[in-house]
């Protein structure tokens, strides 16, 4: 079976065994910059890509070398909305450090490349660095057709930046050398401040002489520029099979509250294990919340247990996202990444999302791993637990599943 996109399942949390004056769990200080970018690491040189210009002409990355320069990749308000908070930052970014010979470049992203050439005509000569478009065609196929969409990904100048893996969220702002090799990232849309200490230590280390006025308040030691060893690829395990016993384990909340499976007893509870770094499990976060509404006056409560992840991203991500989701509630592991983790030490989870249906006597009733939008797996396993489940649903489960094992 090719990839699917995979779907997190989440429900509020269980009130009946609350603690006495929880502690929230803590948040890391933002970061200014970051020595790496997507696939890339400081002194990874720039992968090969074209760049559209104004006028239909493409123009290669290459051409970038030469000059340090500030990459920023912008989505289309840079272009749509000239008086942007976007453009107001980077046109400062520009005046401040071009004395150093730092040269400002921008890639607008997500407009076809008619829509590009029609905006750049109005708005590109009130912009006073070069600007530049995707030369790529939008995706016009089969909106629900995962792998034809993570194909076309792949093709966008996004997708050549990132090695076909996940993109960025933008606005993204990376430094280049003048051999247009990575320096490292830094983050845009925060306080001028924190933008002069992130592009600051990059300058730095890429060999500007900075005034005292741009000097960072705190310069990263070498240490941090030291390409991180590649995390050792963990043993197999197999997941845990149907008619089990769910092993019970504990999980906090955003607010430093204890959870357990157990606290669920006599419920019919979906397990899922999720991340925030996890793509597709946030983009699929819409759909969860339907489904947790959907089946909450059947006594199934939906846990979900933030895994293999970083506890500080986890209380970050929900202080910031949780509100979009009402009908949901979000719990972690505290072992985070450790191979000890219960997804994998106790439910042999070797990939998330995975989601388990657990039966009102704690027993795995189902599992499911992988969601397409308009499925309906989730429902039909949620049958194998006692809950009623509309006929139509069962049957266009059927079709589902025939659907998941047709070759691609």
């Amino acid at each position: 079976m090719k990839a699917l996109i995979l779907i997190p399942l989440l429900f509020g949390l269980s009130a009946s065994t609350p603690l006495q004056d929880p502690v929230p769990l803590a948040k890391k200080e933002p970061p200014t910059f970051h020595p790496a970018f997507l696939g890339m690491f400081h002194g990874d040189k720039l992968p090969g890509f074209d760049m559209l210009n104004a006028d239909g002409t493409t123009t290669p990355a290459s051409s970038l070398a030469g000059q340090r320069t500030i990459l920023a990749l912008c989505p289309p308000n840079l272009l749509d909305q000239p008086d942007s908070a976007l453009k107001t930052k980077l046109a400062a970014i520009q005046k401040r450090y071009a004395d150093y010979g730092v040269r400002m470049v921008s890639i607008v992203n997500w407009m076809s490349p008619e829509e590009f050439r029609t905006a750049a005509a109005k708005h590109a000569t009130a912009i006073p660095w070069p600007v530049y478009g995707d030369p790529s065609q939008p995706y016009k196929g089969d909106p629900n057709d995962a792998q034809a969409r993570m194909d076309h990904g792949k093709t966008t100048l996004l997708g050549k930046l990132s090695g076909g893996g996940m993109t960025p969220a933008l606005p993204s702002c990376i430094l280049i050398d003048g051999e247009s090799k990575l320096v490292g990232s830094f983050f845009l849309m925060q306080s001028d401040e924190q933008v002069q200490e992130g592009l600051g230590n990059l300058l730095l280390r890429s060999g500007v002489k900075l005034n005292e006025r741009d000097q960072p308040r705190k310069v990263a030691p070498d240490s941090a520029w030291v390409r991180p060893k590649p995390r050792e690829v963990e043993a197999p395990v197999t997941l845990i099979a149907e008619g089990k016993p769910a092993p019970d384990f504990e999980m906090k909340t955003a607010a430093g509250k204890t959870v357990k499976l157990s606290d669920y007893k006599g419920k019919t509870v979906v397990l899922d294990f999720w991340a925030t770094w996890c793509g597709p499990c946030k983009a699929a976060l819409p759909h969860a919340n339907e489904l947790a509404a959907k089946y909450r006056d059947q006594g199934v409560v939906v846990l979900a247990s933030c895994t293999n992840d970083d506890p500080a991203e986890f209380a970050s991500f929900v202080d910031k996202e949780a509100g979009h989701y009402p009908e949901l509630s979000f719990a972690c592991d505290m072992l985070g990444r450790s191979p000890e983790r219960a997804s994998r030490r106790l439910y042999g989870v070797s990939g998330i999302p995975q989601m388990f249906v657990i039966n009102k006597d704690g027993v795995v009733a189902a599992a499911v791993t992988g969601y397409m939008k308009g499925e309906v797996l989730f429902d039909a396993a949620l049958a194998k637990a006692g809950i009623r489940i509309d006929e139509a649903i069962l049957k266009q489960a059927e079709e589902d599943l025939r659907k998941r094992e047709r070759p691609r």
